[in-house]
């Protein structure tokens, strides 16, 4: 697969380089993926810039529509995807970066960090393509850096504090006081649960006890915000994970069900070919 990424949903992000917690690569939504990256959140700052098409970001319950050119910053630990609402294709650069690649051994920046990225911050900042040219001219040049296979990691990292110097601080510090509000709580602690259980037998009431809500509440969260039931997000994060098995291992279709939850291959296909609108079989190929 290279530097193309269809999507990661796990909390523990790729990165090429050891002991350089940086990665950049280009990311489509296409109809293979039903036009959307499956919910998920990492320690990690997330920086995108749509090259082709449009596509709409949902953080923290928000909705952000980007057009082509338009770029976005997604704070560390936010609940957040990106999909194309009008299921048409798109094509984006994705750069997430570790906070820890930053100096914090400095005082004032570990200090500035520490202000930047409590729940009460800001969960986005929004870069548009006529307003934030010198932020988004950057991202290319990071990108273009990671690709050569061998890049500079002091201009990669110039580059990417650059980028990080620009954009925090547009971070507000008290953006919103309710983030502790409970449905958050619920919701992130559900999730994690799912990404944390998914390989395993996991119930409605599993879900709902680790967000400390009835089934009904953990029904009505998960509809409310990701448009889903609680089932269906912990089968599409099980058919997205069997798809990574998919394209970088030999494993039977009947382990990669297995592997990631299904009761059988049969229902294991069944689900994919709802979802994605081909087989297993089809989709490694």
């Amino acid at each position: 697969m290279g530097l193309e990424i269809l999507s990661d949903l796990s909390e523990i992000l790729p990165y090429p380089i050891p002991d350089f917690p940086l990665y950049a690569g280009i990311g489509k939504l296409a109809n293979q993926n039903q036009y959307t990256v499956g919910c998920h959140f990492h320690p990690d700052f997330e920086f995108n810039l749509v090259l082709e098409g449009v596509m709409d970001y949902f953080i923290n319950g928000e909705n952000v529509h980007l057009g082509t050119g338009d770029g976005i910053f997604v704070n560390s630990q936010r609940l957040h995807y990106n999909y194309s609402r009008e299921l048409t294709p798109c094509k984006y650069l994705v750069i997430t970066v570790s906070p820890s690649l930053l100096p914090k051994e400095l005082p004032a920046v570990e200090q500035l960090m520490a202000s930047k990225t409590t729940p009460e911050c800001s969960d986005y900042v929004l870069l548009k393509k006529d307003s934030n040219k010198a932020e988004l001219s950057l991202y290319p040049k990071i990108l273009h850096e990671i690709q050569t296979g061998n890049p500079n990691v002091f201009l990669t990292l110039s580059y990417m504090l650059a980028l990080c110097g620009a954009v925090v601080p547009m971070i507000q510090s008290d953006a919103h006081g309710d983030i502790h509000d409970a449905k958050w709580l619920s919701l992130y602690d559900m999730t994690k649960y799912i990404h944390t259980h998914y390989q395993s037998n996991v119930t409605l009431s599993d879900i709902a006890a680790a967000g400390k809500v009835c089934r009904s509440r953990c029904c009505q969260i998960f509809t409310r915000y990701m448009g889903q039931s609680p089932i269906d997000y912990l089968i599409f994060y099980r058919l997205k994970k069997s798809q990574e098995l998919l394209l970088n291992t030999d494993c039977s279709i009947g382990e990669v069900a297995s592997r990631c939850g299904f009761s059988g291959q049969s229902y294991y296909s069944q689900m994919f070919r709802r979802f994605f609108g081909v087989t297993p079989r089809m989709y490694r190929k």
